[in-house]
């Protein structure tokens, strides 16, 4: 997208000074653009650019900021602000023209949508006393995203994209609480974590572990990766895709969406003779009814989906054969039937997280 954004932040004299910003479109011929579409992301601020291209927005907050300049005809810009108080911003962007060729409409409404795709969460993380933690550490588990709670105890992560979430939180001498979010489009989220304080008297090694910076963590990580290396085929259900199947047990609602079968990985393989010296036996086909599952990340099992209901669960990972290339499932399993000869030949492994779970 042709565009340039120049910057350029000056002290206020005074610190009661309001944060402010301003600027002046142009096009690529360097003319100024009247009635150009300024607007504060996630804010309900925003202006128009007068006759001489000019634009002001004053009173705004302190924060980080995404400005869009939109004008129907232009390809939409987009810059980041950061709003300290008591300094203004002044900047000077340039818009191009869209080519003839594309309808302004249709790249107008794709604009569209890619702003209604976006999300933030603003956290409130507190003990059972009602007290804000500071200094706690928050993973946003499938953003690769890290942060760390003010003095109050708040935190907020933004823009994000929709989608479904594992928001973790640690702090030693607490234990670790994780809450999944799925966030929709516009979606401006707000949530409350309680940390749980741990005995005092506890040994420094075993506080370390307790308030989950031990081995505990390779699971969240794993997801992490996990969330990398996705594919339209895998699946990511949240609390908002499970809630509609209230009281139906995990097979049945995963046939019902059309993400089950009764040969999930395929029919059986034909009998084989001795396999060449060196080689693996190829993968056994799990029996009918029987799936290879992931317990919160960590425990391996062998059995019926429908041992679960949608009510025990937050949230649900599903991968068919060939879309789990992270590799970070089939090492915890030891069962012939879940084992993987390769990046994409595997069976297709369900990955569970239960609610109630740290």
């Amino acid at each position: 997208m042709p565009a340039a954004v120049l910057a350029m932040t000056s002290a206020a004299a005074v610190a009661q000074t309001p944060t402010r910003l301003t600027g002046v479109v142009r096009d690529s011929a360097d003319a100024p653009l009247a009635d150009v579409e300024v607007v504060l992301r996630n804010t309900s601020r925003g202006t128009r650019t007068n006759a001489q291209g000019q634009f002001t927005l004053d009173d705004v907050d302190p924060g980080t900021y995404r400005v869009w300049f939109r004008r129907l005809g232009y390809r939409s810009v987009e810059y980041t602000w950061v709003a300290v108080r008591g300094q203004g911003t002044e900047i000077a962007v340039g818009m191009s023209a869209i080519p003839r060729t594309l309808d302004p409409v249709v790249v107008r409404a794709e604009e569209d949508r890619a702003a209604a795709s976006r999300a933030s969460l603003l956290g409130l993380v507190i003990d059972p006393n009602q007290t804000p933690v500071g200094e706690a550490e928050v993973q946003l588990v499938g953003a690769n995203m890290y942060g760390t709670t003010r003095s109050n105890g708040g935190f907020l992560f933004k823009p994000l994209d929709i989608g479904t979430y594992a928001v973790r939180v640690r702090k030693l001498g607490f234990a670790p609480t994780t809450a999944t979010v799925q966030l929709l489009p516009n979606d401006d989220r707000e949530i409350v974590i309680v940390l749980q304080p741990l005995a005092t008297n506890l040994d420094p090694t075993v506080v370390t572990e307790k308030s989950g910076y031990g081995k505990d963590q390779r699971a969240w990580d794993e997801l992490e990766q996990r969330k990398r290396w996705t594919s339209f085929k895998t699946r990511f259900l949240g609390p908002g895709d499970l809630e509609g199947y209230h009281g139906v047990d995990l097979e049945v609602a995963l046939i019902r969406m059309g993400l089950n079968n009764p040969h999930p990985n395929g029919p059986p393989p034909r009998p084989t003779s001795i396999n060449p010296a060196g080689t693996r036996p190829p993968r056994q086909t799990p029996n009918l009814g029987l799936s290879c599952l992931l317990l919160n990340g960590t425990e391996a099992v062998y059995m019926p989906l429908r041992t679960y209901s949608t009510d025990d669960l937050e949230l649900l990972e599903v991968y068919p054969p060939g879309t789990e290339i992270s590799g970070t499932i089939a090492p915890h399993f030891h069962n012939p039937a879940c084992l993987s000869n390769s990046l994409f030949d595997h069976p297709t492994y369900y990955v569970l997280w239960f609610k109630n779970r740290n």
